[in-house]
């Protein structure tokens, strides 16, 4: 798909294919251009050679971890390597302790994500991306 000087450029970093499917598909009607990505180095590699307006990332990228927060590691690394993305996380999981990390500002820094949806709100998902896309 070429993009057109009007669309918005998202990048869908989920470990999971049918999520990254189901979530550049409805990306793509929207009409963004959506690309997916499967894992942090190459959704850095992409961020690097490409210009993105918006990450989707998905917290968890090992769901046999736990603890695992790749996703929100990365959303740091985005805000400090490409502070004009804005990050939205998505996950079916999520704690106190991790919502506050990603959303509440730090001294000297906004925060980490623009946004956190729950993979169980995907309708609101696009809502969200249209007012963080303006």
């Amino acid at each position: 798909m070429d993009v057109t000087l009007k669309q918005k450029k998202i990048i869908v970093l989920d470990d999971n294919p049918d999520w990254r499917l189901t979530f550049t598909g409805l990306l793509t009607e929207e009409n963004y251009y959506a690309v997916g990505v499967a894992g942090a180095n190459e959704a850095r590699n992409r961020l690097s050679a490409e210009k993105f307006d918006l990450a989707l990332l998905d917290l968890r990228l090992d769901e046999s971890d736990e603890t695992n927060v790749d996703g929100l590691d990365l959303a740091e690394e985005i805000q400090s390597r490409w502070p004009l993305i804005k990050v939205i996380i998505v996950t079916g999981y999520s704690t106190h302790e991790i919502l506050k990390r990603a959303m509440e500002p730090r001294p000297g820094h906004s925060r980490i994500a623009a946004n956190f949806v729950p993979k169980s709100d995907v309708n609101e998902l696009i809502e969200i991306i249209r007012k963080e896309l303006g």
